[in-house]
């Protein structure tokens, strides 16, 4: 592991949430009043689902959704134009999520590009590049007003670009960014920072880092590293006195609930309420932290901590290498090890013997994956999760075959999610009822109790940006030779979000963990521990460097 000044550093709490008297807020909701709240806003939501749809169906404005076998062939999804200060569309249920959690003050998202430059780094040419960007587009020009009952995205009267220079360590940036709330109603709903490095390196180099902030209610994954690319093509761009070539990009529909169809409410149902049980009466928190074998914070403190660290490339071409030979991605070997982790966490600190534990992960899925080309690049929150519970046994980390069986085993349960089942789509209406969790773990952070959850982590993954963030510019003077993506989740229902991704050629993770759900040193040995085991299967086949396989490949291959 590459360790580096300032990249395994915690980051410090932005914000302590005080303890209330009873003259200033409500006394704690009890579980029979939420679930009794949470059934009404699922019937409420069922009732303007079908009445919505009868009146669009009605005035003939329905935007035709794809197929019913998810074809990617269909027509591609209109964007939508409106001239400054005019209504755009209502929020989607994803949408509508992260937005309430921004009125928390949590779902931020930070892109950080670690920037290296044959000139000067000047912040006026980073701003006029942050300005091109915004204007060229509309979803920077978002801001989220109420309109009757619902949530509506709005273009703002005029481009407003929040850019400014930092002196201090990325990391502590970083994390301010991660904690800085927006005004959803009035925005910009985006900010950008400029961290300069110290004066030219030894290489005749100047470094910089741009950390690029946008609220996840109008930014996913993908939207962060389309406008950190496009933000580079114009920086050069116009450091070399040329003419830049950036595509226009409006709004477009909220993908998952395009997809969603009438029928799909019989799972909506049935998961909804294994959830409601899960969370509320069966309590999670005894999955998530073994049984007490795990500490949960009872804290007032409801921050956002990173931890990262990356792999050399050759180690890199090894996994990919092996993930290959076995019929898997990256993808599925990188959740088995993340679940392993977390099991061998409590293993460790076990007074007992644990064979045996389940464990919950949410994958992220990019939805532009059932349309058209055109909308692969389409920015905005087009989302949604698929959740996959295994049980994972001490045989998983201990045998190579094992490990293998549970890897092809997550393989075949994403894919069989994806493409048969098509799960992502169908959980889109979940998002609205689940929004009430930001207040529930809100009011419990700030009376110091245990927050409610519902999964152990969630995972995003971008895959290899050899293409989407190339390093390099052409023969433009800056690159990026680090990145990292970052989202403050305090207040949701998972204890941490595992991130990671290929970057010029390096396997890049980082674990965003909250300061409510994991404790420091929980997180530091979860993180080691995927790290670790990461390193092994790349060395010496399997996990376990003390097993009598790692043995064996080791010798084989001196």
């Amino acid at each position: 592991m590459v360790e580096r000044e300032g990249l395994d550093g915690l980051q410090h709490p932005s914000h302590t949430l005080h303890h209330p008297t009873p003259a200033e807020a409500p006394h704690y909701a009890h579980p029979v009043l939420v679930t009794l709240y949470l059934v009404g806003t699922v019937l409420c939501v069922v009732m303007a689902y079908f009445l919505d749809t009868s009146r669009r169906s009605t005035k003939g404005q329905r935007q035709a959704p794809p197929s019913d076998n998810l074809n990617p062939d269909s027509s591609a999804i209109k964007e939508l134009i409106r001239e400054p200060g005019e209504w755009v569309r209502p929020l989607g249920s994803l949408e509508l999520f992260m937005a309430v959690g921004g009125e928390y003050g949590t779902l931020n998202t930070v892109l950080g590009l670690w920037l290296s430059s044959r000139e000067p780094i000047r912040p006026e040419d980073v701003r006029q590049a942050l300005t091109v960007i915004a204007q060229k587009n509309h979803m920077l020009q978002m801001c989220v007003v109420w309109r009757g009952t619902r949530p509506w995205f709005r273009r703002m009267e005029q481009v407003v670009v929040d850019f400014g220079v930092e002196n201090k360590d990325v990391m502590s940036v970083n994390s301010a960014e991660l904690h800085a709330p927006y005004d959803m109603s009035r925005g910009p709903l985006w900010r950008a920072k400029l961290v300069p490095q110290p004066e030219e390196s030894r290489d005749g180099l100047h470094k910089a880092a741009l950390l690029i902030s946008v609220h996840h209610c109008i930014t996913d994954g993908l939207t962060n590293v389309v406008l950190g690319r496009d933000v580079m093509r114009v920086l050069n761009a116009s450091m070399m006195g040329m003419e830049h070539n950036v595509p226009f990009r409006g709004v477009i529909p909220a993908l998952p609930d395009a997809l969603f169809k009438r029928y799909d409410w019989i799972y909506v149902f049935k998961y909804f309420w294994s959830k409601l049980f899960d969370t509320f009466v069966r309590n999670y928190n005894q999955k998530l932290y073994f049984k007490g074998i795990l500490p949960q914070p009872e804290t007032r403190v409801a921050t956002t901590k990173v931890i990262m660290d990356e792999i050399s490339a050759e180690a890199t071409q090894r996994l990919v290498q092996q993930c290959r030979a076995a019929g898997v991605t990256v993808h599925a070997c990188i959740v088995a090890i993340a679940n392993i982790a977390i099991f061998r966490v409590a293993q460790q600190r076990a007074k007992g013997r644990i064979d045996s534990a389940l464990i919950n992960t949410a994958n992220c899925i990019n939805m532009r994956r059932y349309f058209p080309s055109e909308n692969k690049e389409s920015l905005g929150c087009h989302i949604s999760l698929d959740e996959t519970e295994l049980l994972i046994r001490s045989a998983d980390f201990t045998d190579k075959d094992s490990f293998w069986a549970l890897v092809k085993r997550i393989y075949d349960n994403l894919q069989d999610s994806l493409n048969v089942h098509h799960t992502p789509a169908k959980n889109s209406p979940l998002f609205r009822p689940s929004s009430l969790i930001f207040h529930i773990n809100y009011e419990l952070t700030r009376r110091a109790r245990q927050n409610r959850t519902h999964s152990h982590m969630i995972t995003t993954n971008m895959g290899n940006l050899q293409h989407l963030l190339p390093g390099k510019y052409g023969d433009g003077p800056v690159e990026i030779t680090r990145m990292l993506r970052s989202v403050s989740s305090a207040l949701a229902g998972h204890a941490c979000t595992l991130t990671f991704q290929t970057f010029v050629g390096k396997f890049m993770i980082s674990l965003d963990y909250y300061s409510n759900k994991m404790t420091d040193d929980v997180a530091q040995q979860f993180f080691t521990n995927v790290n670790t085991y990461i390193l092994n299967l790349t060395k010496h086949g399997c996990l376990d460097a003390t097993s009598p396989e790692a043995v064996k490949g080791t010798s084989s291959a001196t």
